[in-house]
């Protein structure tokens, strides 16, 4: 199965990733276009992917340390997401062994 991660660079706006914006020095104002940018990249790939993209994006506290890495709760979360979309699949693989 192909994932799509979350990104800081496809998420909603939120204020408190206003540090992360100035420590990876991106302007939020270009938010739309970047989400989008990721988005075409999604439909171009040419697979059909399990999207996590938006998954962080209702957590009120700091999920990025870094353009591309979580911290230990935004790890939780996008593990949670993965297995319920893996779950099914899984059960089936069991149930067949």
């Amino acid at each position: 199965m192909h994932v799509w991660q979350p990104s800081p660079f496809a998420k909603e706006r939120n204020p408190v990733d206003a540090p992360l914006w100035k420590r990876v020095g991106f302007d939020p104002d270009q938010l739309p276009g970047s989400t989008r940018h990721y988005q075409l990249i999604e439909e171009r790939s040419g697979v059909d992917p399990v999207d996590l993209t938006k998954v962080l994006d209702d957590v009120d506290e700091p999920v990025f340390f870094d353009s591309s890495h979580t911290n230990e709760l935004g790890a939780r979360i996008i593990g949670r997401a993965l297995y319920e979309q893996l779950r099914p699949a899984l059960e089936k693989a069991e149930g067949t062994s």
